[in-house]
């Protein structure tokens, strides 16, 4: 850590109620012994209404979350609302995130840079369901650039995304492609790419990767139940994915790593 900078030394929990997929967030001081109070992540004048709850990420003394809102001051909605929190949830600084073309219903999902004290990258899909978007902040929110648009050809639907920040600031996505449209039983690849916030410009990525080594769909009667898993790390040399498919006929976790030396070319368009 650098001099001066904030160390936040809690583990956080945060889950949601199935029925109305209300997100809560919790927060310890003893390596996950005990819990603090619980908090709601969203508030009267910014509800999540029964939609999507997103993620949570924290680093640099700030806890951030980033989830769908049914309603918000001088917004659109349903819409992409991040916040930040410095007194592990009691309260919350809360912004609307100021997306282009996305979904109907964006669920996002966020990354915190470890090293960059207000630096965030969170992505979600567009209305096509075909691309990836990342957006980035540097000022904990305030303003954002993007979207940096992320998928291979052709333009398949996407689904259950991922994303991380890197030891050096590297950001790496993960998704998977599906090839058809129906998810409860079309097979689909897992794919990842790499890329760097550029500031004004955003985030540029390189292309993408397949990870996966083989298609798979989910098993019969599923009805693309058959996992809720997607992961991705970064570290200095490899990323790192975790997904679940079902090739053997039994929905199972897998694991792959792609070099990050591999991870070349023009940005994904």
């Amino acid at each position: 850590m650098g001099e001066g900078r904030p160390v936040d030394e809690h583990v956080y929990e945060s889950g949601a109620n199935i029925a109305d997929h209300q997100r809560f967030v919790t927060a310890s001081a003893d390596d996950g012994q005990t819990f603090g109070t619980i908090y709601a992540v969203d508030s009267s004048d910014y509800p999540s209404g029964g939609l999507p709850s997103g993620t949570i990420a924290a680093a640099n003394g700030v806890l951030a979350v980033a989830y769908t809102a049914a309603a918000a001051p001088r917004a659109t909605c349903p819409c992409v609302i991040f916040e930040t929190s410095t007194d592990h949830g009691a309260t919350f600084d809360r912004h609307v995130v100021p997306t282009v073309n996305a979904a109907s219903i964006p669920r996002p999902f966020i990354t915190a840079d470890p090293n960059v004290p207000g630096h965030f990258a969170l992505t979600i899909l567009d209305a096509t369901g075909t691309q990836n978007q990342v957006y980035a902040t540097r000022d904990g929110g305030s303003t954002w650039h993007g979207p940096a648009l992320v998928g291979e050809a052709p333009a398949n639907p996407r689904f259950k995304p991922w994303i991380s920040f890197g030891p050096s600031g590297q950001i790496a996505l993960v998704w998977r492609t599906l090839h058809g449209t129906s998810v409860a039983t079309d097979p689909y690849d897992v794919w990842a790419a790499v890329g760097r916030d550029q500031g004004y410009h955003g985030v540029v990525f390189s292309a993408p990767v397949l990870v996966s080594s083989a298609s798979a769909s989910y098993p019969p009667g599923s009805n693309g139940q058959g996992d809720d898993f997607s992961f991705v790390l970064v570290d200095h040399k490899y990323i790192h994915v975790g997904w679940g498919d079902s090739r053997s006929g039994l929905t199972e976790t897998w694991y792959g790593r792609v070099a990050l030396s591999t991870m070349t070319g023009p940005p994904s368009s």
